[in-house]
C-alpha cells in the first residue's frame, strides 16, 4: 500500500517534469550562424494540432507551452501523415547579427493545400497548391518564405492583421509561426538558408532535372522513332510512359505549378494526381507488351490490365473525391499494381526471358521505393531522403534500365535479322549449285525423259478414254449415268423428229427400299441396287438405254415404240422382275417399283417437259399404293417439287 502510493507520488513528479523538459527543448532558438549555409530544422521546432482549425494567432501565442516535440524526430521533414487537422509549428531562432545575409525558409514539399506564414516581425504570407503560384512571396517550385529581410518588412500585412514582436535587437531571440493544412499527405520538410546558397542549390538542382526531363522526354522520342521503323508497339507503350511519367514528375515536384499554370491552383492541386494516374495506366500497359504477359506470364495478364483500368478511372476520380481518397487509392492501387508486375516478371524469367530480368532489375527499387513511400503517407515510416525522394529517383532509374534493355531488344533484332539474312544468302547458294547439278543432269536424261514422256502420253491417252467411260456410267450399278442419259434422250428425240417416230421414257422408283437400308444398312442397300440394275437390263432390248438417277430411281429410254400395249407389256415385265425376291447374304428381300410412262409427242419441245410426265405418272402409281405402272393422263396431279427431286433445269430440246 505504501509502496502504491509512492509510486503515484513519483509519478505525479517526474510526468510534469517530463512535460516540461519537451516543452523547453522546443524552445531552444537555433542559431544563426554565417558559416552554416543551411540548417534542418525538422528536429528543432514544437508543432500543436487544432482539430477544428479554429485557433487564430493570439490563440497560439497564448498557448506556447502547449507546443510538443514532433512525435517522431527526422531530419528530413516532419509527418503528419493523412490528417485534416491544422498543426501548427513554432520555430524559435536567434536574430543573426547586423550585416549577416539574408534567410530564407524553405518547405519542400509542393502538394500543401495552405502554409500561413507568420513571421518575428508581423509579416504575413500565404501560399499553397489551392492558391496561385505567381502570388508566391519568392517564386519557386516548393515553398519559400523570407525571413529577417528588410523585403519581409516592407510587405508585411498591416498591423490589425497579426501583432508584430517588439523584440527586434540584433541577437536576440524570436518566434515564427507556421499555420499548415492540407487535405492530401501532410509533409513538412522544413529548411532554413542563406539566401546565396539557396539560389545556388536552386540553380543547381534546376539544371540537374531540366536534364533529367530532357533525357527522359528525348528517350520517348528516340522511341516513338523506333515504332515508325520498326511497327513493334511496345516502343509506342514506352515513349508514352516516359511522357507520362515527365508530366507527373513536373506536377509532383511543383515545376508545372510554377512555370506552366501559375495561375490556375484548381488545376494545379489535381494535376499531381492525374498525372500520377495517367503514368501508371501507360506503365501498366508497357509492361504488358513489354514482358507479353499473354505469353509468358498469362495467369497475371487479366490482373495488369485490371491495374491498368483502375488507373484509368483514378484519371476521372480527382474531379468527384476527395484529395486524400484519390491519394490512398493511387497508392494502394500503384502498390498493388507493381507487385503485380514484378511477378509477372518473375514468371516471364522462369520461362527464360531476357526482357523480364531486365524489368525485375528496373522495377524492384520502384516497389520498395513506393511501398516506403505509401508506408509514410500512413504515418508508419517518418520522412527520409528514401521516403522524400525515393520514388522520383527509383523512377530515373526505372527508365534508364528500360531503355538500355529496349536498346538491347533492337540489338537482339538486328542480329536475328543478320542471322536470317546469312540463312537466306546460304540457301540461295545451295539453290544455285543444286540447279548447276540440275542442269548438268537434264542434258544426260534428254533422251530418257523424252521416250518416258512417249509411254506417259499413250497411258495418258488410255486413261482418258476409261475417264471418258466412268463419267458416263453409274459407278455402283454400271448404268448410264445422267449425263450418258441426257444425251441419249436427244439423241431419241432427234430419231423420232426425223422419222416421225415415237419413244417412251419410263421413271421406276423403288418401293419399300428406305427399310431395306434402315434394317441391313447401306452395304446390303447397294448389293440390292446392283441386282435391280442387273434385272432392268434383262427386260430391255440392247438398244434401249437403262440409266440410274440417283438413290433408287431409275429411267428406261425405249426406242421406236408401236403403240400403248408393247409400252404397258415392257412395264408390267419390269414390275414383276422387280418383284421376284432378291436374295443377299442368303437373306431373301423384296421390293416393288412404281413406274411412271411418257410417250414423246412432237409438240414437246423441251426435255424437262418429258421428264416431269414421267415423274407425274409415277407420283401417281405411288400415291395409289405403288407396285404398278400408269401412262401420263393429260391432267394428272403434279408433284410439289418434281425439279428439286430430279435436278431437271430446263434445257431446250
Amino acid at each position: 500500500m505504501h509502496l502504491s502510493r509512492s509510486l503515484i507520488l513519483l509519478l505525479a513528479v517526474v510526468l510534469p517534469t517530463l512535460a516540461s523538459m519537451a516543452s523547453a527543448m522546443t524552445n531552444v532558438p537555433v542559431s544563426l550562424r554565417p558559416d552554416q549555409s543551411s540548417i534542418a530544422l525538422n528536429a528543432s521546432v514544437g508543432v500543436l494540432e487544432d482539430p477544428r482549425g479554429e485557433l487564430t494567432l493570439e490563440d497560439i501565442k497564448s498557448r506556447t507551452e502547449q507546443f510538443r516535440a514532433p512525435a517522431i524526430e527526422s531530419e528530413s521533414g516532419l509527418n503528419f501523415g493523412y490528417s485534416r487537422s491544422v498543426w501548427w509549428i513554432k520555430i524559435d531562432l536567434q536574430r543573426p547579427l547586423a550585416g549577416t545575409p539574408d534567410w530564407l525558409l524553405e518547405i519542400a514539399f509542393p502538394q500543401l493545400d495552405r502554409i500561413d506564414f507568420f513571421g518575428a516581425d508581423g509579416e504575413h504570407f500565404a501560399a499553397g497548391d489551392t492558391l496561385p503560384a505567381a502570388s508566391r512571396q519568392i517564386m519557386h517550385r516548393h515553398f519559400v518564405f523570407p525571413v529577417f529581410t528588410p523585403r519581409a518588412v516592407a510587405a508585411s500585412q498591416p498591423a490589425g492583421d497579426v501583432s508584430a514582436s517588439t523584440d527586434t535587437a540584433n541577437g536576440a531571440n524570436a518566434t515564427i509561426y507556421l499555420r499548415v493544412a492540407s487535405n492530401g499527405i501532410l509533409v513538412v520538410p522544413l529548411t532554413l538558408w542563406h539566401s546565396a546558397a539557396f539560389h545556388a542549390e536552386t540553380q543547381t538542382s534546376y539544371v540537374m532535372l531540366t536534364l533529367l526531363y530532357g533525357v527522359i522526354l528525348m528517350l520517348g522520342l528516340f522511341n516513338l522513332i523506333l515504332f515508325k521503323d520498326f511497327g513493334d508497339k511496345v516502343y509506342l507503350n514506352f515513349a508514352l510512359y516516359a511522357f507520362a511519367i515527365v508530366f507527373a514528375q513536373f506536377s509532383v515536384n511543383g515545376f508545372a505549378a510554377e512555370l506552366l499554370w501559375p495561375r490556375l491552383p484548381e488545376w494545379g492541386n489535381i494535376a499531381p494526381l492525374v498525372g500520377a494516374a495517367i503514368c501508371g495506366c501507360f506503365g501498366m500497359l508497357f509492361t504488358r507488351r513489354f514482358l507479353n504477359t499473354a505469353r509468358t506470364a498469362h495467369i497475371f495478364d487479366g490482373a495488369i490490365l485490371a491495374f491498368a483500368g483502375l488507373f484509368a478511372l483514378s484519371i476521372f476520380t480527382p474531379l468527384f473525391l476527395s484529395a486524400p481518397l484519390v491519394s490512398i487509392q493511387l497508392s494502394f492501387v500503384a502498390t498493388g499494381g507493381l507487385l503485380v508486375t514484378l511477378l509477372a516478371a518473375i514468371q516471364g524469367m522462369r520461362q527464360g526471358a531476357n526482357s523480364a530480368r531486365w524489368f525485375l532489375l528496373a522495377s524492384l527499387p520502384l516497389f520498395i521505393a513506393v511501398t516506403a513511400t505509401v508506408l509514410r503517407n500512413i504515418n508508419i515510416l517518418p520522412v527520409s531522403f528514401l521516403t522524400l525522394h525515393g520514388v522520383r529517383i527509383s523512377i530515373e532509374l526505372h527508365v534508364l534500365i528500360l531503355s538500355y534493355a529496349l536498346a538491347q531488344r533492337i540489338s537482339a533484332t538486328q542480329h536475328e535479322r543478320d542471322a536470317l539474312q546469312f540463312e537466306a544468302i546460304k540457301t540461295r547458294q545451295e539453290l544455285v549449285d543444286v540447279l548447276r547439278q540440275s542442269e548438268q543432269q537434264l542434258e544426260s536424261r534428254v533422251t530418257e525423259r523424252t521416250d518416258a514422256l512417249e509411254q506417259a502420253n499413250a497411258r495418258l491417252r488410255e486413261n482418258e478414254r476409261q475417264l471418258k467411260d466412268a463419267a458416263h456410267s453409274d459407278p455402283l450399278t454400271g448404268l448410264a449415268n445422267r449425263l450418258l442419259l441426257d444425251v441419249h434422250l436427244q439423241h431419241a428425240i432427234k430419231t423420232a423428229r426425223r422419222d416421225k417416230s415415237s419413244f417412251a421414257l419410263l421413271l421406276i422408283d423403288l418401293d419399300k427400299f428406305k427399310p431395306v437400308n434402315d434394317t441391313y444398312g447401306h452395304a446390303i442397300g447397294d448389293d440390292v441396287l446392283r441386282a435391280v440394275a442387273q434385272r432392268l437390263r434383262n427386260t430391255v432390248r440392247e438398244m434401249d438405254t437403262v440409266a440410274r438417277l440417283g438413290g433408287d430411281e431409275f429411267v428406261i429410254v425405249l426406242r421406236s415404240v408401236g403403240n400403248h400395249h408393247d409400252v404397258e407389256l415392257v412395264a408390267t415385265k419390269i414390275t414383276l422382275a422387280i418383284a421376284q425376291p432378291i436374295k443377299v447374304l442368303g437373306v431373301p428381300i423384296e421390293i416393288g417399283a412404281s413406274v411412271g410412262i411418257a410417250l414423246f409427242e412432237p409438240g414437246l419441245n423441251v426435255l424437262g417437259d418429258l421428264l416431269r410426265r414421267a415423274d407425274s405418272a409415277m407420283y401417281e402409281v405411288k400415291k395409289s399404293g405403288g407396285s404398278g405402272h400408269r401412262f401420263y393422263a393429260a391432267k394428272p396431279t403434279v408433284r410439289a417439287e418434281p425439279e428439286a427431286k430430279l435436278d431437271q433445269g430446263n434445257r431446250a430440246a
